[in-house]
C-alpha cells in the first residue's frame, strides 16, 4: 500500500513482557528488507511475542508470534498476517485477507529451562505452523484454510511441519544440537465409532474428529451423523518415553452451506495407558455452559477409542508398508495424510449427492493414485507410495480428480526436501 503514501519511513517495535526494542526503520515500498536479529528472552512461552509495524511512531500493523508453538532448537521460517483488534470481542483476531504480511526467521532454545536442569519431561520438537494463532485465538479450520489459501498465493511458499525422527546431517554439524532432543514413542489412536442419538434432529450434518498430541493434530474423515457410525480410522501421534501426556479430542460440526464449528472436545490424561496394549476408551465430547463450566455435550454423543502407547520410536513404521525402492538410488516416500477441501460443502449442495474423488499422483514416469473417497471437507487417507527419483528437479505433481474431471492441481519441488528425514508439508 506504500503507493498510497510516499516517502515514509517504518519501524518495528519488537515486544514480548517485559522485553522491547526497536528496529531501525526502512523507506517505505513494497517489499522492505530488515535483515535484524534479535534475542528475546522468553519467561513464559505461552505469552506471544508481538511486533508492531511503525508509521511516524504512531501504530500500523501488528504482528504476533507464540513462543509455545515453535519448534525447539531449529530454524524455522514464518509468514504470519497482521491481527487486527475485533470491537464486538475485544479480541485480537488475525486479518486473514491482510495485503500485508511478515516473515521472520525464529529459532527457539531453552524453554521451560533453569540452572539445575529440565523442570519437566524435555520439550519434543514441535510443529510451527506460518500462521501464528496461538498469539490471538484459536482459529476454526475454515480460518486456517483461507489463511494457507492466502499463503499459497505467495511465490515460493511452502507451510512445513518438521517431525524428523533423528538429527539431520545439518544436526550434526553443531556439537550439542542432537543431546537435548527427545526420545519420541509412539501413540496410535484408532476412531472406532461413535453414537449419536441426538443425530436425527440434524440432517444433513456431518461430524469430524480431531486429535492433538505433542502439537501434531490429524483429522478424521467427515461422516454424516447418525445414530451409529463406524469410522475405523488410525492415527499414529508422538508420545514422550514417560507417557504423561494429554491426548486432546476435538469434535467438529458440519452443516451444509455452512462454517465447521467447534461441537465438544475432551482432554485425556495418558498416564493410565499400558505399554504396547490396546486399551477401549469411549469419550463424551464436552461444552461450556453459560456458567463457563464444561459439561458433556446435552446431545449424549458417545466416540469410542482404542489408544495403545506403543513402544515403538515414533515415525519408526513409516514406509515399511510401500516396495524397496531402487537399490543405491534415490526414492521420494509419500503418506497421504488428508485432504482439506472447503468447497466440498457448497457442491455438495449444488448437486444434492456425495461425489467420491481420487488424487492422482505423478513423480517422473511413475504414476500413482489413492482409492476413490466421498468429497468432504476433511478425508483422511493414510496411503503410502514410493517412487523412484532419476531427477531431483522434477517436481511430484498431485491432481485432485472428480468423476473423470481434474478438481485441482498441487505442486511440489523434491529439490528442496530433507535427505533421509520425515518431513509435513501442507500443500
Amino acid at each position: 500500500t506504500f503507493r498510497e503514501f510516499p516517502n515514509q519511513q517504518i519501524s518495528a517495535l519488537v515486544q514480548c513482557g517485559e522485553f522491547s526494542e526497536t528496529v531501525p526503520s526502512r523507506a517505505r515500498t513494497v517489499h522492505m528488507y530488515y535483515n535484524h536479529t534479535l534475542c528475546v528472552p522468553i519467561e513464559d512461552p505461552e505469552q506471544p511475542a508481538h511486533i508492531t509495524f511503525l508509521v511516524e511512531d504512531a501504530p500500523h500493523a501488528t504482528f504476533g508470534i507464540k513462543p509455545s508453538a515453535l519448534p525447539r532448537g531449529s530454524v524455522q521460517e514464518l509468514i504470519v498476517p497482521p491481527a487486527v483488534r475485533n470491537p464486538d470481542t475485544g479480541l485480537m483476531e488475525l486479518e486473514l485477507d491482510s495485503v500485508r504480511m511478515l516473515k521472520v526467521m525464529v529459532k527457539a532454545e531453552g524453554f521451560g529451562l533453569d540452572a539445575a536442569g529440565p523442570a519437566t519431561s524435555p520439550l519434543p520438537n514441535r510443529p510451527a505452523t506460518a500462521n501464528a494463532d496461538g498469539a490471538f485465538r484459536q482459529l476454526s479450520d475454515g480460518e486456517l484454510e483461507k489463511q494457507y489459501n492466502r499463503l499459497s498465493s505467495l511465490e515460493g511458499t511452502t507451510v512445513a511441519i518438521d517431525h524428523s525422527a533423528g538429527p539431520t546431517a545439518d544436526d550434526m554439524q553443531s556439537d550439542n544440537s542432537s543431546e537435548d532432543r527427545p526420545i519420541l514413542k509412539t501413540l496410535i489412536v484408532k476412531l472406532v465409532d461413535n453414537s449419536d442419538p441426538a443425530a436425527s434432529k440434524d440432517p444433513g450434518a456431518e461430524l469430524c474428529v480431531g486429535f492433538h498430541a505433542q502439537q501434531v493434530r490429524r483429522n478424521s474423515s467427515c461422516k454424516k451423523r447418525s445414530e451409529a457410525t463406524a469410522w475405523n480410522e488410525e492415527f499414529e501421534l508422538p508420545l514422550s518415553e514417560q507417557g504423561a501426556d494429554e491426548l486432546t479430542v476435538v469434535v467438529f460440526h458440519h452443516r451444509p452451506q455452512a462454517h465447521e464449528e467447534e461441537y465438544g472436545r475432551v482432554d485425556i490424561k495418558l498416564d493410565f495407558l499400558p505399554w504396547d496394549f490396546p486399551t477401549p476408551h469411549a469419550i463424551t465430547p464436552h461444552v461450556r455452559n453459560a456458567a463457563g463450566e464444561l459439561v458433556p455435550h446435552p446431545d449424549g454423543a458417545v466416540f469410542n477409542l482404542m489408544l495403545t502407547a506403543s513402544s515403538a520410536p515414533y515415525l519408526s513404521a513409516q514406509g515399511k508398508g510401500v516396495p524397496s525402492l531402487l537399490a543405491g538410488g534415490m526414492g521420494l516416500y509419500v503418506k497421504v495424510l488428508e485432504l482439506m477441501d472447503y468447497t466440498a460443502e457448497m457442491v455438495f449442495c449444488a448437486e444434492g449427492d456425495r461425489k467420491d474423488v481420487m488424487l492422482q499422483m505423478k513423480c517422473g514416469d511413475e504414476t500413482a493414485e489413492t482409492p476413490l473417497r466421498p468429497r468432504v471437507v476433511h478425508q483422511c487417507y493414510n496411503e503410502e507410495f514410493a517412487f523412484p527419483v532419476l531427477d531431483p528437479d522434477q517436481p511430484l505433481k498431485l491432481t485432485l480428480v472428480q468423476d473423470g474431471a481434474e478438481v485441482a492441481q498441487f505442486g511440489l519441488k523434491l529439490a528442496g526436501l530433507p535427505r533421509d528425514a520425515f518431513q509435513e508439508i501442507l500443500i
